[in-house]
């Protein structure tokens, strides 16, 4: 019985992997380009990659919608795949925490607010975990613009793609614990 359970398994992956290689296809994106997208969608997060010709990157929202009646939600996310980005205008400077996953540890770092970026190509991945779907679109736009944690998250891996240095910032030990008196 658990044989069987393990082909339907392996079965289903095949499908979902031959629907991950339809997007290159279909959008006409090369395939280690939508290596970000792809680890956005399986494991969460943002992620770029970069090879000798191109980059991308991928950065996620999340909207969740809750019934305070029903006491039931959902959480949609969308995920935006963008080819060779170049931020074009940035506005504003939000100091934050941040952790990259090449430190061990959190930096104080400063990001615009926000921020507005030209790319080549450019797709939206949108979760349903409701319906359990991924629809994939063609982002239309030559110019899209990011706020608050978009940006800071666009800005984030354009920095890992275009430069091989860790972000400038203050580490975390930098920062001083207050107690409180009791």
């Amino acid at each position: 019985m658990s044989d069987h359970k393990g082909i339907e398994e392996f079965k289903t992956i095949l499908k979902f992997a031959a629907s991950e290689e339809k997007i290159s296809q279909t959008y006409n994106v090369p395939p280690n380009m939508l290596i970000p997208l792809l680890l956005s969608i399986k494991y969460g997060g943002d992620w770029s990659i970069k090879d000798e010709e191109n980059f991308s990157v991928a950065v996620k929202d999340r909207e969740t919608i809750y019934n305070g009646e029903t006491k039931e939600g959902i959480s949609y996310e969308t995920i935006y795949l963008l080819v060779n980005p170049r931020i074009v205008e940035k506005e504003g400077r939000v100091h934050r925490i941040e952790k990259c996953g090449l430190s061990a540890e959190r930096k104080l770092v400063q990001r615009s607010y926000n921020v507005k970026v030209v790319f080549d190509k450019g797709l939206i991945a949108k979760i349903d975990p409701e319906k359990k779907i991924i629809k994939i679109e063609k982002l239309n736009e030559e110019k899209i613009e990011f706020k608050g944690t978009m940006a800071f998250s666009l800005e984030h891996e354009i920095e890992h793609v275009s430069s091989e240095a860790e972000a400038a910032g203050k580490p975390i030990w930098d920062f001083n614990y207050i107690f409180e008196e009791e």
